[in-house]
């Protein structure tokens, strides 16, 4: 074999094996980059998952605010509702003809019983109604306010903490009454 023979042939396997180095090489670089392109379609597909889930709880919340305020004005509307009704009937009461007044509080004196009274508050409207006695002008709608002769007690009976007492003690029924049961 002749020197030009061996570089030839050191040429073709230095080609050769150039070659299979640089295709070695083409073949990972091509994996990589299939892995690469898998790792981001995965990233893709998780962030994808992630924004959809996020979406979706964001949602949830909002909906979840949205009937909470819903809930709430709802309720202020049945409060108001309830307080304009009261106030209404406070009105009634304060424009209550005399005889229904006086029908009224007889039957308020009444339901006080037998007690030994001090001293009446009532309004200036119905001071008239009152026998003689120990008997205050108080600023009140109507009824009275009856103080024992000892002083250990009293009994208020006046329009408005009789509406404040109804409306503390039958507020479910006047709210299923007003608005069909639908608290």
């Amino acid at each position: 074999m002749s020197l030009q023979h061996v570089k030839e042939e050191i040429w073709k396997e230095g080609q050769n094996e150039a070659r299979r180095r640089l295709q070695a090489a083409k073949h990972e670089a091509d994996a990589m980059h299939a892995k690469a392109e898998q790792a981001v379609r995965q990233l893709r597909e998780e962030y994808a998952k992630k924004a959809r889930q996020l979406r979706e709880e964001i949602e949830r919340r909002e909906v979840a605010a949205a009937r909470l305020e819903a809930r709430a004005r709802l309720l202020q509307f049945k409060k108001d509702s309830i307080d304009d009704a009261f106030q209404k009937a406070a009105e009634k009461l304060r424009l209550l003809p005399e005889a229904k007044r006086k029908e009224y509080l007889g039957k308020l004196f009444e339901a006080a019983g037998p007690i030994e009274i001090k001293e009446i508050s009532c309004s200036s409207r119905d001071k008239h109604f009152f026998k003689a006695g120990n008997i205050r002008e108080a600023a009140m709608l109507g009824g009275f306010i009856a103080k024992s002769k000892d002083g250990s007690y009293q009994l208020d009976f006046s329009f408005e903490s009789l509406l404040q007492t109804v409306k503390e003690q039958h507020l479910a029924e006047i709210a299923d009454a007003v608005f069909g049961g639908s608290r």
